[in-house]
């Protein structure tokens, strides 16, 4: 489309050159060839900008606020450009002047074409993010938009054939009236459209000035841009320039009009929210949210509370008018466990019908449903649902199979987003790992408390901990633990960031028994909730201290390392909240590495991340990394601090070896025979990297 309107384009500057040349500019089968020329670029241009507009957006990268700045940086750009590009506009062209030279004509219209690309460009960003933030108005609001603009379109015409200024129209009040009253209501209209603007609450302090910074400048650039068309008394050259291609007028200053509405709507709404900056946004809720189920667990082993509690965050979190959790036995009965401002009595009523059960039974990741009155043409059995105007329901599972769901409900049609979505999402994930190690307290209730304690801590230890690591491109991994006595304090995984690539984490929780294997079981959670959030190891480290610090016992605390696996280069990023360093044997050289940082659950967000040091390595080939925990380097090394980890060095650079497997199988001997291995009173754990830059492994 983009191509085919600058063909047209093209083709328009041809035939202005020859009307330029050989006939009058002026004649009506110019004007009338030039307006068929003008509206065929106008088409594809139109259709370009707006192909695809009402596919869903659900990444938070097109609908989160960064792309909301990009854009308005964008359309600022564009509309300085046009201003500064209106003091090339040839002056001739005041008081009904004509252009007087061919580079003049040609000027013109490429001005022409910008000043349409600009308009497009704020008439999409406005129709976008109003369809992004809908409501039920939206829809019949956009449409009389567009009535608007085919109405000034055709109002267009005359002026350009009849040789019209603003002044003649606006001089008479049976035109000008009207014109007035329709500019007035269009304002209104988008003042009104932006409503559901509660997303400018989330943001942090630097976002709403930059958001009405921007919204200063855009005002000021489209009042600029306005005052163009009546400089002069309407008889300008700005005007009489943008008449010579018809359409990039009403293109260029309805949206300008429009704009100011919704800009001010929105500028007006960062003001007043600048006090409830420090509202905490979406994502950190989420986590607020995990910390908090994984806390009622720790403290409670009662199934119905936990369910309750869900329910309650649930029903609170987003501002639903209802919520309730419905369970299902091995016999298929649906028991309503829980429920929040919903009769209780109803729901069972509804749930007799059987096509109603299985819309929720039948949910494999998520329901969300927007508009239940506009989704009863695909299922009339959401009809049923006459208390809500919009709904999300979600599966809980305990391990692989499948218990119940988790609904909520609002009253307002389209009062659920895709934030609410996900918030709802993170509370169902830790409701199936809170399920889960609730279940596994109970089961244990039966059993001596040293029995129980241990059994506890195996079962958790097993279903946290990964019994073997996946493989990754160039990259040979391998793991070893060894649980003591007292169980549950160590800990490592293999995770993916938000952008796609893998982090291994090692870490050693202090305390023993029971209480290292609860905060374990946190660790488990608050990591499975953060890591599509961040794409830093120091990133995830802070998002894991600011979740647990508050949580945690404070005789309680862990130490936690992190690499990532940044290309097939061998290029890695390492960061440690207090952990043991990490031993690189190269060649037959060791090196320590010990960024700094301090152990999580120590310090606030701020002190924690202000002595948090993320770096930088670049692997050879055949290089090799270790990580452990403080078990193993005790039974190797001794007690002393000043022992430097020689044994293990010496380990990594006298031993034969081919991958890391045969290097932790020698690991495991040399600590199997060591002094202390007996009297070892802490778990050990190594985690081994290779890279081996030929992908063979």
């Amino acid at each position: 489309m983009l191509s085919l309107s600058l063909l047209l384009f093209l083709f328009k500057l041809a035939v202005d050159l020859l009307m330029y040349l050989f006939t009058e500019n002026d004649s009506f089968v110019s004007i009338s060839l030039r307006i068929i020329i003008s509206i065929s670029v106008i088409t594809p241009l139109a259709f370009y900008f707006f192909r695809n507009f009402f596919n869903k957006l659900n990444n938070a990268a097109e609908i989160g606020f960064n792309a909301f700045n990009e854009e308005i940086k964008s359309i600022n750009f564009l509309l300085l450009f046009v201003i500064l590009g209106k003091l090339l506009i040839p002056n001739s062209l005041e008081f009904h002047g004509r252009i007087n030279n061919i580079l003049g004509l040609l000027y013109v219209n490429i001005y022409a074409i910008i000043c349409l690309v600009a308009g497009f460009k704020l008439l999409h960003f406005l129709f976008k993010w109003l369809w992004i933030k809908r409501h039920k108005k939206t829809k019949s609001q956009l449409m009389l938009i567009r009535l608007a603009i085919y109405f000034f379109l055709i109002a267009e015409m005359p002026l350009i054939y009849f040789n019209r200024t603003l002044t003649d129209f606006t001089s008479n009040p049976i035109i000008s009236i009207p014109i007035a009253f329709i500019h007035i209501f269009l304002f209104v209209t988008m003042f009104l459209s932006a409503s559901k603007n509660n997303w400018i609450a989330l943001l942090n302090k630097r976002e709403k000035f930059l958001l009405i910074l921007q919204s200063i400048i855009i005002l000021t650039l489209t009042i600029i841009i306005d005052t163009f068309m009546w400089e002069l008394n309407g008889e300008g050259k700005f005007y009489y320039g943008l008449g010579l291609f018809y359409g990039s007028s009403t293109i260029l200053t309805l949206p300008v009009v429009l704009s100011a509405g919704y800009i001010i709507r929105i500028m007006f709404s960062a003001i007043v929210s600048l006090p409830t900056t420090e509202i905490v946004g979406k994502k950190s809720n989420e986590l607020k949210l995990l910390t908090y189920l994984n806390k009622i667990i720790s403290q409670s082993i009662d199934f119905n509370k936990l369910i309750d509690t869900a329910t309650s965050i649930a029903y609170e979190s987003i501002n639903a008018s209802g919520a309730w959790t419905e369970l299902y036995n091995d016999n298929n009965e649906i028991n309503i466990i829980s429920d929040q401002n919903i009769n209780k009595e109803y729901l069972e009523t509804l749930h007799k019908n059987p096509v109603f059960t299985e819309i929720f039974k039948e949910i494999d990741d998520f329901l969300l449903i927007e508009s239940v009155i506009d989704s009863q043409e695909e299922n009339k059995i959401i009809g049923l649902i006459d208390f809500a105007s919009a709904l999300i329901a979600i599966p809980l599972n305990d391990g692989n199979k499948r218990i119940g769901t988790l609904v909520v409900t609002n009253v307002d049609e389209y009062g659920f987003d895709t934030e609410d979505l996900n918030i709802i999402q993170a509370i169902g994930n830790n409701v199936n790992i809170a399920l889960e190690n609730a279940k596994l307290i109970t089961e244990s209730l039966e059993k001596e408390q040293y029995k129980k304690e241990m059994m506890i801590a195996h079962s958790i230890t097993e279903k946290l901990i990964p019994i073997n690591l996946c493989c990754i491109d160039y990259y040979d991994i391998a793991s070893y633990i060894l649980p003591a006595e007292e169980v549950g304090g160590d800990y490592y995984d293999l995770v993916t960031l938000r952008d796609g690539k893998n982090c291994l984490l090692i870490g050693d929780i202090s305390g023993k028994g029971m209480s290292a294997a609860f905060y374990m079981a946190l660790l488990k959670g608050v990591v499975i909730s953060t890591v599509n959030t961040v794409d830093s190891p120091k990133d995830l480290l802070v998002k894991i201290n600011q979740a647990l610090y508050s949580n945690m016992d404070k005789q309680m605390y862990l130490t936690l390392s992190a690499i990532k696996i940044e290309d097939n280069e061998g290029n890695i990023t390492f960061s440690r909240a207090g952990h043991l360093p990490m031993i690189l044997k190269s060649g037959l050289d060791t090196k320590l590495y010990t960024p700094k940082g301090i152990g999580i659950g120590l310090a606030k967000t701020e002190f924690f991340e202000k002595h948090l040091e993320e770096i930088s390595i670049k692997l050879d080939y055949e290089d090799y990394c270790l990580l452990f925990t403080d078990g193993v380097s005790d039974a190797l090394d001794g007690d002393s601090e000043d022992s430097d980890y020689e044994k293990m060095k010496h380990i990594l650079t006298n031993s034969v070896y081919n991958n890391t497997s045969e290097l932790v199988n020698i690991m495991e001997y040399s600590l199997k025979n060591s002094k202390k291995f007996k009297n070892q009173r802490d778990d050990m754990t190594l985690l081994a990297i290779r890279y081996n830059k030929l992908g063979v492994i």
